[in-house]
């Protein structure tokens, strides 16, 4: 597993289970799960590469996220989680919020 420079996220190699495949890997699957599984509960994050997914799919995704955190926090709390699907983890959360 590799690390980016951007705060040490880790970059799983999703390649085996890339959606341009048309049949999944399996032999290489229970090493994507522990890779996937140690970002998560060590950092919280992954950066999945070789997805399969469009990049501009992505960027567009990428931007949209931008242009909402971007925003006042009046508007954002329009989004806040649990008040338009109650007891989901869907929503906004403000800074040093979660806990």
């Amino acid at each position: 597993m590799e690390t980016s420079a951007v705060d040490c996220v880790p970059i799983v190699d999703f390649e085996a289970y890339s959606l341009e495949k048309e049949k999944p890997d399996s032999e290489k699957f229970q090493k994507l799960v522990d890779e996937v599984h140690q970002a998560f509960t060590t950092i919280g994050f992954v950066y999945l590469k070789n997805t399969g997914y469009p990049t501009k799919a992505i960027r567009d995704a990428f931007d949209k996220s931008r242009a909402f955190f971007l925003l006042g926090n009046d508007v954002k709390l329009k989004y806040r989680r649990g008040d338009i699907i109650p007891n989901s983890n869907f929503g906004y959360i403000q800074t040093e919020q979660e806990g």
